[in-house]
């Protein structure tokens, strides 16, 4: 295209496929494109600046979508010309750099009016003590601003010439910075598999309680059931309801921290880079997780007497113990009774190899109401050894190794 400092130029190509029309609209944006990257945009915002020079990758992030934004926000431009040359399509678009001008000045005019009426939404919340309206207004005011950001959003506000971007931003991190989420405990004691109790946080600001503000909950351990936000009451309280912690990790670390969202059908894309650069503030519990309280009793015989050392008892407690839970003498301290029944007899003899045949019964009773959770039993496991003695201990070996490979998975679940 001719050389002409009043406009600004691009050219897109796009390979043409046969049947296809694609190519029209891959080469119109690759001209926008073309146009976006002579488009200088001013870093005026001094939190963007900041950001920009203290993490490469966040710069990298944010210019990428300065220029897709850019980009996007094109308009009253026009298309000289369109050919074909060797299988490629070329476009051709011209941008009156007047008119760009004009069209922004118009939508900078329009976004800060826009922003300030959510910031005076904020302002009024704040004065009625609704902090989780007030800061909702005020992440819609940055949000509604979002091409902006770059540049600040320069305006006279109440006589006096600054940058809106900037003076949101401020205002919810000065905001943030009074609110504090403390919980009630600090460490509470809790099992595998029951519901958390005594698990709530207090959320204030600058003292005074906040309500109907909503937390984001996260734990660092794994497969546990817990509700992704709580949100506090009239009297500030946020309290964690129907959690259950599965993970066997004897600590763990409960958090709840504020979550600052905006539209997410809105389109922005500075925005979120930059509300994820705002401090927030975080309250945690440290759980001492502890497994359930099993009161095992166990009657291991061989052709009716009581072995001298049990068998299938220790590896089952074994099992258990390394999943978590844990085992008491004492009935009264208990969550479970587990009742293990293991009979071996003597079989057959075939030369010198005597066989034997063990059958288990395992059963868990709950203590809180009396009913029985889980049930099982093995038939006729054989163990097979010089004398009937030593077979009957291989059939009480065999059980041991049958619960431990088929039967671990649904006990453990049975017990959760």
């Amino acid at each position: 295209p001719p050389v002409n400092a009043a406009y600004y130029n691009g050219v897109g190509s796009a390979p043409m496929i046969e049947g296809n029309s694609d190519h029209i609209e891959t080469a119109r944006q690759a001209a926008l494109s073309s146009i976006a990257s002579q488009i200088n945009i001013n870093i005026q915002s001094d939190v963007v600046s900041s950001i920009m020079e203290n993490n490469d990758e966040i710069k990298e992030n944010f210019e990428r979508n300065i220029r897709t934004s850019t980009q996007a926000s094109l308009e009253g431009y026009e298309i000289k010309d369109q050919y074909t040359s060797n299988g490629t399509f070329y476009t051709w678009i011209r941008l009156s750099k007047a008119k760009y001008q004009e069209i922004q000045a118009e939508k900078r005019k329009k976004a800060a009016e826009l922003s300030l009426s959510f910031y005076r939404e904020y302002e009024n919340a704040l004065e009625n003590n609704n902090v989780a309206t007030a800061l909702n207004n005020a992440v819609r005011a940055i949000q509604s601003a979002d091409a902006y950001i770059p540049d600040g959003l320069e305006y006279t506000l109440d006589g006096e010439e600054i940058y809106l971007v900037n003076h949101y931003y401020q205002s919810i991190q000065n905001l943030l910075d009074g609110i504090e989420i403390k919980p009630v405990q600090k460490v509470v004691k809790t099992k595998t598999g029951q519901a958390l109790k005594n698990t709530a946080f207090i959320v204030t600001s600058n003292g005074n309680t906040i309500k109907n503000l909503p937390l984001l909950l996260s734990i660092n351990g794994e497969g546990n059931d817990i509700p992704k936000s709580i949100r506090s009451d009239f009297s500030g309280k946020a309290v964690v309801r129907g959690a259950i912690l599965h993970d066997s990790k004897k600590i763990q670390t409960l958090k709840a921290s504020m979550e600052l969202k905006g539209d997410k059908d809105s389109g922005a894309f500075l925005f979120p880079a930059l509300l994820s650069q705002i401090q927030i503030p975080t309250g945690s519990i440290m759980l001492q997780v502890s497994g359930p309280v099993i009161y095992l009793t166990s009657d291991e015989q061989m052709n009716g007497t009581p072995v001298d050392m049990n068998r299938v008892e220790p590896a089952v407690k074994n099992m258990l113990t390394d999943a978590g839970f844990t085992f008491s003498n004492d009935l009264s301290a208990a969550d479970f009774i587990m009742e293990i029944q293991v009979k071996a007899r003597e079989g057959s003899q075939v030369s010198s190899l005597f066989t034997a045949f063990a059958d288990m019964n395992l059963s868990i009773t709950s203590i809180m109401d009396g009913s029985e959770i889980y049930k099982t039993s093995l038939k006729r496991v054989k163990g097979i050894d010089l004398s009937f003695e030593k077979a009957q201990i291989k059939a009480l070996d065999a059980i041991a190794d049958k619960i431990m490979k088929d039967k671990t998975e649904e006990l453990i679940q049975a017990l959760h």
